[in-house]
């Protein structure tokens, strides 16, 4: 479910998520639950955030990278912002700026007006 994040919070993201952290191993996806809003796995799914900036919102989507359907994760962007009645303006899926305090997570940012 999406909850919003202040510029704080997504910034100290990767400290707070350190405990939500774990892996498999075997690089599985569940087809299980999906989130309505991201359309990714909650088992891959770590932390959906939003921030408002000027006339859009950006959007951190935190993921585990061995869980993640890449199929996922290409349609998360558009799906997002159709979600929040929005359009789409980028989405580019980053590596943390840490990522050694948090292995095998990633970040797709999404910026929809």
């Amino acid at each position: 479910m999406f909850k919003p994040m202040t510029l704080s919070g997504m910034m100290l993201a990767p400290v707070l998520l350190a405990g939500c952290v774990t892996s498999t191993g075997n690089g599985a996806t569940s087809s299980g639950q999906i989130d309505p809003d991201t359309g990714i796995s909650r088992d891959a799914l770590v932390r959906v955030g939003a921030m408002a900036d000027g006339d859009t919102t950006l959007y951190g989507i935190f993921y585990q990278q061995d869980r993640i359907d890449r199929a996922q994760l290409k349609a998360a962007p558009a799906r997002l912002c159709a979600a929040k009645k929005q359009t789409l303006v980028s989405g580019e899926d980053k590596a943390l700026e840490h990522p050694d305090q948090l292995p095998g997570l990633r970040k797709l940012l999404v910026r929809c007006k």
